[in-house]
C-alpha cells in the first residue's frame, strides 16, 4: 500500500503501531556511498569540470569543443572514485572487510527444489568498482592529455598538425623527402651493423 507523501501536506496514519512515516522528497537513507546516485555524482562533476575549465594547469585543448564529452565523462568518472573514496574513508576498514552479507535463493525446477546460499562482502565490491572507475579515469584522463605523458605527445601531434596546416605544399613535399631521406639511412645503418 503506497501512503501518501506526508511531506506533502498528505494526511498519513500509521497501520500498525511503531511504523515510521513515508520518507520525504529528497530522502537519503538508502544510499550508502552514492556513487550510483544522479543526484550526488551530477552535482559533484559539474564542479570538477568547471574547475577544469579554470584551472590554469588544465592544457588549452581540453577546453575546445570537440572535447567536451570525453571532458564530461572524465568528470563524472572522477566524480564516483571521490565519492567511493570517501566511503570507504569513513570506515573501519578492519570491520567492514569482515561484514559479510548472506542471501538465501530458492529456485524451482521441475524435479523438485534448489536452494543456494551466496556470501558476499558488501566492501569488496565497493573496492571493485572503485578500481573499476579509477581506472576508467586514468584512461580518460590520458585520452585528455592530463598526464605528463599523454600531454607531451598530444602536444606534438598537435604542433605537428598546425605546421602541416599553415605550410605551403611545397614546404610537405620537401618535409616528406627529408623524412624518407632518414628513414632510408636509419634502414641502411641498420643492415650494415647487422652485417
Amino acid at each position: 500500500m503506497t501512503a501518501p507523501d506526508a511531506t506533502a501536506g498528505g494526511d498519513w496514519t500509521p497501520e500498525f503501531p511503531g511504523q515510521r512515516p513515508p520518507f520525504g522528497p529528497g530522502n537519503e537513507t538508502a544510499v550508502v556511498h552514492g556513487a550510483r546516485s544522479e543526484r550526488t555524482i551530477s552535482d559533484l562533476a559539474e564542479k570538477i569540470e568547471a574547475g577544469l575549465l579554470t584551472d590554469e594547469a588544465t592544457p588549452d585543448w581540453v577546453q575546445l569543443p570537440r572535447y567536451a564529452g570525453t571532458r564530461a565523462a572524465y568528470a563524472r568518472s572522477l566524480a564516483i572514485v571521490l565519492r567511493l573514496t570517501w566511503w570507504l574513508d569513513s570506515q573501519d576498514i578492519e570491520t567492514v572487510l569482515t561484514d559479510k552479507t548472506t542471501t538465501e535463493e530458492v529456485e524451482e525446477q521441475r524435479k523438485g527444489r534448489t536452494t543456494r546460499r551466496s556470501t558476499s562482502t558488501r566492501v569488496i565490491s565497493v573496492l571493485s568498482e572503485l578500481h573499476r572507475a579509477e581506472t576508467r579515469t586514468a584512461s580518460l584522463a590520458k585520452e585528455l592529455g592530463l598526464t605528463p605523458a599523454s600531454e607531451a605527445a598530444l602536444t606534438k601531434n598537435l604542433s605537428q598538425a598546425s605546421w602541416y596546416q599553415a605550410a605551403s605544399p611545397l614546404d610537405q613535399a620537401l618535409a616528406q623527402i627529408e623524412q624518407d631521406r632518414h628513414t632510408a639511412i636509419g634502414a641502411s645503418i641498420d643492415d650494415s651493423a647487422e652485417a
